[in-house]
């Protein structure tokens, strides 16, 4: 009895967090590969504004600086952040988000036969699709830095292959 009251409690407590919409959804903005007009904005609305020095052409002077542009900020207290975008549409991500957002990103690819695998360490816990896409991390779990970040497609930053991710973007 106590477990399923357990089990009931958490499931309404749960719910909320999955009702809270967020005005831009990082996952999906890649996803859609939303043009650099309209997300620089919103990136801005959610993570401040980015300067001159914030906005990398050329993506530390390897790739056509035509066509690459990778908004980073320098080194600061804040959390760091990169959107990649070939040819302005948005190509990959690693930024921080709230649980909600994380939560609504991962809610449809948890459950029964689920392709997500959950990796726990001490200082926090990552969940990953199996086929290495998706990535969202709880980092220094208990402490004042801790955050949720969420990285795709994972293997732009794993492999360093930004030039792949956007020759599959100009496909």
């Amino acid at each position: 009895m106590r477990f399923c009251l357990t089990t009931l409690f958490l499931a309404c407590v749960g719910v909320p967090c999955f009702a809270q919409s967020e005005a831009f959804n990082p996952y999906r903005a890649v996803v859609d590969a939303m043009p650099l007009q309209q997300a620089e904005p919103l990136i801005q609305s959610l993570y401040g504004p980015v300067g001159p020095a914030d906005r990398l052409n050329g993506l530390f002077g390897v790739y056509d600086e035509g066509s690459v542009l990778a908004l980073m900020p320098r080194p600061t207290e804040a959390p760091a952040y990169l959107f990649l975008f070939c040819e302005e549409r948005l190509a990959a991500v690693s930024a921080p988000v709230t649980a909600a957002m994380a939560a609504d990103i991962l809610k449809p690819l948890t459950g029964p036969g689920s392709n997500t695998s959950v990796h726990p360490d001490d200082g926090g816990i990552r969940l990953q699709t199996k086929n290495d896409t998706l990535t969202v991390e709880y980092r220094d779990v208990g402490t004042k830095k801790s955050m949720v970040v969420l990285t795709y497609p994972q293997k732009v930053y794993v492999e360093m292959d930004f030039a792949g991710r956007c020759a599959e973007l100009a496909e």
